[in-house]
């Protein structure tokens, strides 16, 4: 195989999954295509549970329309023997919130299985949740942490410190090769996965985006690496990787976002007040300055002054 691998052009000469094709129907980004694939999930659930799923274990998966991270989907979750197990990938700076976020998706998944009647009747039992974030960011972070929401409760100044009555937990599994030997070798597509991501890291110093991930593609099928997956999505794996909302369903949740905002802080009515609005919270989410102002119309001085 040639490293033209057939990724197509949207003849925009953008790169970055946002042009006209962005829009599109394949909705998952890469390790959500993969790991969404029942007996991979079982096999990293196997590892990271720390129990042996066989491959005859009734699952049910559960994966929500609405991603943990705002702008991609890369989230999978199943229900598994009375545990709601959710995977997510996370690659660049850690968000001081996900827990939080973590709560919400948990509190939304819940919300789909359960009627409100169902709420007023006879008692229920609920799965068991448990959360894993595979990271791997160029930030060196342990092989291996926990976090919890309590880590973001307002500090207590009172005389005593009273138990609070909800937390949760959430593993940290930092994927990069030369952090976590363990689990990569115990979940052979997990860490071929992360081979791939690290083989286009490197390409992508002296290339695009676009040319980077043709190279680590022709690379991984010449080492048999992913090559069932490269072979079925290749031609689509540049939107794969860049798998981000459309500009359309950004824009409904910072207008959502905004419309809350301007509420609880008496923000005055209109278009400016709302544009201003969006990249507020934009801006707090990460995105980048320049994408900012294409989706509000600011000019990027007037965001970076927000």
């Amino acid at each position: 195989m040639s490293d033209e691998t057939n990724i197509p052009d949207d003849g925009s000469g953008d790169s970055s999954g946002s042009g006209p094709d962005a829009n599109r129907e394949f909705k998952d980004g890469m390790f959500r295509a993969i790991f969404r694939k029942r007996e991979e999930f079982l096999r990293v659930a196997s590892y990271v549970m720390k129990t042996d799923f066989g491959p005859d274990t009734p699952m049910e998966e559960v994966t929500l329309s609405s991603p943990i991270y705002i702008d991609r989907r890369n989230d999978v979750s199943y229900l598994i023997d009375g545990r709601l197990i959710v995977f997510t990938e996370h690659q660049s700076a850690l968000s001081p919130n996900l827990a939080l976020r973590l709560l919400i998706y948990a509190a939304d998944t819940y919300k789909t299985r359960y009627s409100a009647k169902s709420l007023h009747g006879r008692s229920l039992k609920i799965p068991r949740p448990y959360f894993f974030v595979f990271y791997n960011g160029t930030r060196n972070l342990p092989p291996e942490q926990k976090v919890r929401l309590s880590d973001m409760f307002t500090e207590w100044h009172g005389p005593e410190n009273p138990p609070f009555s909800l937390d949760l937990e959430f593993t940290i599994y930092n994927i990069n090769i030369n952090k976590a030997p363990e689990i990569l070798h115990k979940c052979e597509t997990l860490a071929q996965y992360e081979t791939f991501v690290e083989l286009m890291r490197g390409y992508e110093r002296d290339h695009d985006r676009k040319r980077a991930i043709k190279l680590a593609t022709a690379e991984c099928m010449k080492r048999g690496i992913l090559t069932e997956f490269l072979t079925i999505h290749g031609a689509e794996l540049l939107y794969i990787m860049e798998c981000r909302l459309t500009i359309e369903e950004m824009k409904e949740y910072w207008m959502e976002e905004a419309r809350e905002d301007a509420l609880e802080e008496g923000m005055a009515k209109g278009e400016s007040a709302k544009a201003a609005a969006i990249a507020v919270a934009m801006k707090t989410e990460g995105v980048d300055v320049s994408a900012i102002a294409k989706w509000t119309g600011l000019s990027e001085d007037d965001i970076r002054r927000l």
